[in-house]
């Protein structure tokens, strides 16, 4: 059985995520959905899927995975794990963003955000600094949480 973190890293979070998570379980495989998507992943592999949300949507590389990890294996060892600062909209997001699929996972975490202005273009950080009032990075992952998943 692998141990697979596959992820879609738009601002950082995500990776970040699961570059903490790797530092503690050097098994773990670590896939950029940039890459395309990983061919071997087995039904009895252990998956954490990660995405940022961005601008109330989940990565439609992400969501294309998600289908064909259902289609594929079903596979019931895998976890959802969720960058973002709305956390108070967490639920409706996911719930609107994967149509149904939410059943091939067996947990759905919330793990935080990372605020990286340095990655950010002129519209997103003005965005940012409207919405949040953030003005510089920042770092509010969840890491008591990233641990409980190793």
């Amino acid at each position: 059985m692998k141990k697979w973190y596959i992820y879609y890293s738009k601002q950082g979070s995500t990776e970040k995520c699961g570059q903490y998570i790797k530092n503690k379980n050097q098994e773990m495989i670590m896939w950029n959905l940039k890459d395309g998507n990983p061919k071997d992943v087995a039904e009895d592999d252990q998956v954490i899927l990660a995405s940022g949300i961005y601008i109330g949507k989940i990565n439609k590389k992400v969501i294309e995975f998600i289908k064909e990890l259902k289609e594929n294996n079903n596979n019931k060892n895998s976890i959802l794990l969720i960058c973002g600062a709305q956390e108070d909209e967490k639920e409706a997001t996911i719930e609107k963003n994967l149509e149904g699929n939410i059943g091939i996972f067996s947990r759905v975490v919330f793990a935080g955000h990372t605020y990286n202005m340095k990655k950010m273009n002129f519209m997103e950080k003005a965005i940012i600094k409207k919405v949040s009032g953030v003005k510089s990075d920042e770092d509010k992952i969840k890491y008591e949480l990233l641990d409980s998943l190793i």
